[in-house]
This record gives structure tokens, sequence and C-alpha cells, in this order.
């Protein structure tokens, strides 16, 4: 039993770093939290996959072997939906980035909003989040009416 829990302290501190230097590098590069997550969003789908995670990090020359690629986006992908939202990829990644996320969160849960209605404003507004990185990547202004 001492060796299994050997063996999970271990793995977990392998994880830490990864998270801790993928933190460091998104920092880096000078991106917030959701550049960072438009920038793994490279299909634009308002969710990341494992293979567009797996691209990311090699493009940022973030060396993980295919094993702590696979746990890492299994801690990522918190509803176990096999694709990462903006609010699970700010719920993991803000503290390494040194920034406060609850960008979707704090709209979304506020207690005057019914519960049946949270949820779905959750994805609207991850959506409109998502939606003005894009525009802001590509240096287009929205028109305002």
């Amino acid at each position: 039993m001492e060796l299994i829990n050997k063996r999970r302290t271990q793995r977990r501190d392998v994880e830490e770093e990864c998270f801790k230097n993928l933190g460091q590098a998104l920092m880096i590069k000078g991106y917030t939290l959701l550049q960072a997550f438009a920038f793994f969003d490279t299909d634009k789908s308002h969710y990341i996959t494992c293979s567009e995670f797996e691209e990311g990090l090699r493009a940022m020359k973030v060396e993980v072997s295919s094993r702590d690629l696979a746990n890492i986006f299994n801690i990522l992908d918190v509803d176990k939906d096999n694709r990462v939202s903006l609010d699970e990829f700010e719920r993991r990644i803000e503290k390494y980035m040194g920034q406060r996320g609850g960008i979707v969160k704090d709209f979304a849960e506020d207690s005057v909003i019914p519960k049946e209605m949270q949820a779905e404003l959750k994805r609207d507004l991850q959506k409109e989040v998502v939606t003005e990185i894009a525009y802001n990547d590509f240096g287009v202004k929205k028109l305002t009416a």
C-alpha cells in the first residue's frame, strides 16, 4: 500500500510540474487565460480536444510524454466529455498563470439566476468570450450599434 501511495504522489508531482511549465510558457508568450484557450482551440469550436492540446504543447515546445499528456488532458476534462471547455480550462490553469479566471463562472453562477438557466447561460457566455478572442486575434473590430 505504501508503494501505491508513493507512486500516486510521484505521479501528482509530475502532473503538477507539467501544469507549472505550461502556465509559465503561456505567461512568457504574454497570453491571458482567454488568449491561451484560443491558442489551443484551433478549430474555434469553443472546446479543446486532446489532439489540439497536443499540437499546442508541441508548438510551444512544452515536452510531455504521451502518458503525461493523457493524464493532464484527463485532469483538465472535468466532465469527461473528451473535450475541455473554457470554464474547465480556466479552473485548472489560472493558478499557474497567476491570473484570476472566473470569467464565465462569475456571471453564470450568480445566485439571482435560476439554476435551470445557469448551464445555458454558461454555454452562451463561453461562446461570446471565445468569439471576442477570435475577433481580437485577427485585428477585426466588432461593429456596435
